[in-house]
């Protein structure tokens, strides 16, 4: 995955150079203005300008939002500062150490919460940087995926990148699933009705799989408002990510 930010964009258009030569990429930060020393006599002066003119107000206030949540992710300090560390300065190199900084980032997250529910954890702390994971692992796959275009070169993408994107949905799904059995278990235990002799580890991840594909797996029963709202968020989730899989393969018209 290649989400560096240092593509050049020409004005006008929507195609951006890639010296990769695989994809074009089009981050929303950049669209409607000038970047770089790209020079045009009617286009707004500034970056800003440009968005407000071109996309209006809502959409800057969206980007900002979006560019500001990147700006306290977790996995975005982690590839900066192993680039860094690995002093990493072309493209190229900036995208294998990143790539290698995600999974690293993708292994630590799963054995937190893996930790965190085996060993019964449940202080706010742990439970907010829980929740924490849990939204931005959706708001990363959102962004990188949907909120950043990608226009294939002629049509014809890069199979590797593909692959790993599919592979990341997958993991951001399946992430989601084991952090809400771990909010029913260890977070809310006593707001749900849990079925005997079951074990409740096998009820919970049974309940939260069943509910992200809305079938009634595992037995458990909200029984508080709390639990009621919680399974109801997770559904929201699961909705999102079917959204963004959707949208994700809806064929990208590019202008000629």
């Amino acid at each position: 995955m290649d989400y560096e930010h240092d593509r050049r964009r020409a004005v006008g258009g929507s195609r951006l150079s890639d010296p990769v030569g695989a994809q074009h990429m089009i981050d929303p930060s950049k669209q409607g203005g000038l970047d770089g020393d790209e020079s045009d006599a009617d286009a707004p002066t500034s970056l800003d300008d440009g968005e407000r003119l071109a996309n209006g107000p809502i959409y800057l206030l969206a980007n900002l939002l979006m560019r500001a949540a990147q700006k306290i992710s977790l996995v975005e300090a982690l590839k900066l500062v192993a680039c860094t560390a690995m002093r990493a300065k072309t493209r190229e190199q900036k995208r294998r150490v990143s790539s290698f900084a995600i999974d690293l980032f993708l292994a630590a997250k799963w054995a937190f919460v893996a930790i965190v529910w085996t060993c019964g954890i449940a202080n706010w702390l742990v439970v907010v940087l829980v929740v924490y994971l849990l939204i931005w692992n959706s708001l990363t796959y959102f962004y990188y995926h949907l909120w950043i275009v990608e226009l294939p070169n002629e049509r014809v993408a890069s199979a590797h990148r593909d692959r790993r994107r599919f592979v990341s949905l997958v993991f951001a799904m399946a992430f989601s699933m084991v952090t809400y059995a771990y909010l029913y278990q260890r977070v809310l235990p006593d707001s749900f009705e849990w079925p005997d002799p079951v074990p409740r580890s096998v009820s919970a991840i049974a309940f939260s799989i069943g509910n992200a594909l809305t079938s009634q797996a595992g037995g458990l029963k909200p029984v508080t408002s709390a639990s009621y709202l919680l399974s109801a968020s997770q559904l929201v989730f699961t909705f999102g990510f079917v959204a963004m899989l959707l949208s994700s393969s809806v064929p990208r018209v590019r202008p000629s």
